[in-house]
């Protein structure tokens, strides 16, 4: 929602803390897939992929919001 781009539009839009946090979410990335393949308990396969599905989410947010503003804006 509007309120929500608002919010995140500073964080997003400064490239050295967005750099800094996407670098460090990428790792992550690299990490749970790793660890996803070596695991074998369903449970924490389970566990694993949520924690690689909230990465991407926020990894995207950058575009969802630059999109979102295009869309409040009327651009």
């Amino acid at each position: 929602d509007k309120e929500t781009c608002q919010t995140l539009m500073p964080l997003v839009n400064q490239i050295p803390a967005w750099g800094s946090l996407e670098d460090y979410l990428k790792e992550l990335q690299d990490r749970y897939l790793g660890l996803l393949t070596e695991e074998k308990l369903e449970s924490e396969m389970r566990q694993l992929q949520g924690k690689l599905q909230l990465v991407k989410h926020l990894l995207s947010l950058k575009t969802q919001v630059n999109e979102q503003k295009k869309v409040y804006s009327g651009d």
